[in-house]
């Protein structure tokens, strides 16, 4: 607790020269931006979030996680960026199963000061040949699409640390188009340069990716995204199981897949999203996995606090197990916390499978910079001798997962000073014969430098 105070008293101790910027002009034609971020959360959930048919029993488990980011952007000429980013997270249990403080213990440790990793090393070309709009990446980088059903997450296993991908990404973009071509390998671990190596496992396998993506606008109202992705997987590590992943990813899949999404009222925004997966397992059987995805917000009168009604459908298919084909969605790219970084994520490891979420939400503004959220779904297993997660079968025989709840707060104090806060609960169904609710609690406070 002395750490976080001391943490929190330096960083607005810090927003005075945070106020005046680093950039740095070089020479006339070379510019230099320094950053940096730290993101403090304070997080707790009980031992039945990891196994809601009982098991553990104790005190819920507690831990402060921080996150330090540091970046530079350096630009030569109109045309050409570098981009280098350092991150360290570590973390410190107040109560946990086991003692994972104690690094010599061994195991899997946050312990400080943990490993300090590239998170972005790239190199951005733009305007490619004369060409305004064509533009190339090479290197360490992010990547974001629609909504993020297909491209969220590139390092799943790392949970919140780190988000990047591998490859080269080139990209075409204009008024109303957005094509992307990306080839992209993708290690189990961190080959990259690195401080204090913890040799983290960070995805399912060695992953080689060719992937097309495309979104083009007709006008507001109608926009569409068309892609296809390529994943051959090599898992040489079948025997450090991830909880809710299968032993053994040696998958090779291809996904395509398309949305629909636009505003064609003042006061209605529409997506509508699905893909289908095909394929081979690991054990050589015809994988067929399908999502789709719904949504629809209604904006509210901007007088009535800025609000705004959302209702949504997700489906990801799961597996009959009575076939000789494995029909379960495979989320290789968006094992991420998909709605908010809450109970189920935790729970299924973010292995979206067998999985149907119907969802309403209520957000507004109750004043200026504060932001509140509330969110409840009805979580559904698509089979019940499937298993949510594969590794969670139907104890109690149903396929009602349970009826979830989240309540979100946000306050904005400056451009650099954030508060976050979010608590959910889980009421479960006849999935679980000895269902337990579980509870998550996230405090959070973000500054960027």
């Amino acid at each position: 607790m002395k750490r976080l105070t001391l943490l929190l008293l330096a960083l607005i101790a810090a927003r005075t020269l945070a106020e005046t910027g680093w950039n740095f002009q070089l020479a006339d034609d070379v510019k230099l931006h320094l950053g940096l971020d730290e993101r403090v959360r304070y997080e707790s959930y009980s031992r039945d979030t990891l196994y809601p048919d009982g098991g553990l029993k104790g005190p819920a488990v507690q831990y402060y996680r921080f996150r330090t980011r540091v970046w530079g952007k350096l630009d030569i000429g109109e045309d050409l960026t570098l981009n280098l980013r350092l991150v360290n997270r570590s973390q410190w249990y107040t109560s946990h199963i086991s003692d994972p403080n104690n690094i010599h213990h061994g195991g899997s440790t946050w312990d400080f000061p943990d490993e300090t990793t590239l998170d972005l090393a790239n190199i951005e070309w733009r305007n490619l040949g004369g060409v305004e709009g064509l533009s190339a990446t090479l290197g360490r980088q992010g990547l974001s699409f629609g909504n993020g059903m297909i491209f969220s997450e590139g390092t799943p296993h790392d949970q919140a640390r780190t988000s990047y991908w591998d490859g080269l990404r080139l990209r075409y973009k204009d008024d109303t188009d957005d094509a992307n071509l990306m080839v992209l390998y993708n290690t189990w671990k961190d080959r990259w340069p690195r401080v204090n190596d913890r040799n983290r496992r960070l995805r399912a396998g060695d992953i080689f990716t060719v992937a097309a993506y495309w979104t083009h606008q007709v006008n507001d109202a109608f926009k569409f995204d068309l892609y296809y992705v390529y994943d051959d997987i090599e898992d040489d590590y079948p025997e450090t199981r991830e909880r809710c992943y299968p032993a053994d990813m040696n998958y090779s899949l291809h996904t395509t897949g398309g949305r629909l999404f636009g505003k064609p009222l003042s006061w209605l925004e529409y997506s509508l999203e699905g893909a289908m997966q095909f394929g081979r397992d690991p054990e050589g059987r015809a994988n067929q996995g399908k999502m789709a995805d719904a949504r629809l917000r209604f904006l509210l009168p901007e007088e009535w606090m800025k609000s705004s009604i959302g209702l949504a459908y997700t489906h990801f298919s799961g597996d009959h197990g009575s076939t000789g084909k494995n029909e379960g969605w495979v989320p290789l790219w968006s094992a991420c916390p998909l709605w908010g970084e809450n109970l189920l994520p935790v729970m299924l490891n973010s292995y979206w499978s067998n999985l149907n979420f119907y969802q309403a939400d209520f957000t507004f503004e109750p004043i200026d910079k504060v932001q509140v959220k509330w969110r409840t779904a009805a979580v559904y297993a698509v089979h019940e001798d499937g298993a949510v997660g594969l590794s969670q079968g139907a104890t109690g025989g149903g396929s009602y997962v349970g009826w979830l709840n989240s309540f979100f707060a946000g306050y904005t104090f400056n451009e650099h000073l954030s508060f976050w806060a979010e608590y959910t609960c889980l009421k479960t169904g006849n999935y679980y014969r000895n269902g337990r609710d579980p509870h998550w609690i996230q405090l959070q406070v973000m500054y960027n430098f």
